[in-house]
């Protein structure tokens, strides 16, 4: 099984997601190496408020992309 790429910290993913306006719970977040230079994430986003709107989706993968190279 792949296991999370050392180069990035879970605790510190989940935190930074945990702390996206809106987001009150993660469930089933998976991070594994797509190749040497690609990394991949999958997480169930809980927003008891609704759809944050389209644009949420790509905002929070630039912000991972930025942060954590995912």
């Amino acid at each position: 099984m792949d296991g999370v790429p050392h180069t990035v910290d879970e605790r510190a993913v989940r935190t930074y997601l945990s702390e996206r306006p809106g987001v009150t719970q993660i469930h089933d977040l998976h991070i594994w190496s797509m190749s040497t230079v690609e990394t991949a994430l999958t997480a169930h986003l809980v927003i008891p408020g609704g759809h944050p709107g389209d644009g949420f989706p790509a905002q929070i993968c630039q912000e991972l992309q930025d942060h954590f190279g995912i």
